[in-house]
């Protein structure tokens, strides 16, 4: 599979993404012709051996069943964007308390169950962040996987 940068982030993305609208639970969508977790394993399968990294999903797919099952069968337990879609990382960790985190229930049913998770990932943005000398939000999140920038 060819790849492609995705912007000026520096990382390196499949030039063919997988929709995952398509993926679902009828009984949470509108849509009745999305696919149920165990028929869509095997696309998510074929996708990943044919070297696609880059999938297209939304937490209104399926009113987040998408995401739920992207997750499971990449074996995640958080996607990565998570800690900046759950605004942990516009937040200094004072506060979990937000309007959304009171009022939203598909983002407290995604995001309460990663808290401990997401703490590691905004923890390590503030610690790059610092030694390279930039504000934690402006800093482009693939740098923060090397130990040694």
């Amino acid at each position: 599979m060819e790849d492609a940068r995705l912007g000026s982030t520096g990382m390196k993305v499949s030039r063919i993404y997988l929709g995952c609208m398509g993926f679902g639970d009828v009984e949470r969508w509108v849509h009745q012709w999305v696919l149920t977790e165990e028929n869509s394993q095997p696309v998510i399968k074929k996708a990943l051996e044919l070297g696609i990294n880059f999938f297209d999903t939304a937490n209104v797919y399926s009113i987040g069943a998408s995401e739920e099952i992207l997750g499971r069968a990449r074996k995640i337990g958080a996607i990565p964007y998570r800690p900046l879609a759950s605004g942990r990382l516009t937040r200094d960790g004072s506060s979990e308390s937000t309007l959304r985190s009171e009022t939203d229930r598909g983002a407290k049913g995604k995001y309460d169950a990663t808290a401990d998770t997401d703490r590691l990932v905004v923890e390590r943005v503030a610690e790059t962040a610092e030694k390279v000398g930039y504000r934690a939000l402006s800093l482009p999140l693939p740098s923060c996987n090397r130990r040694n920038r």
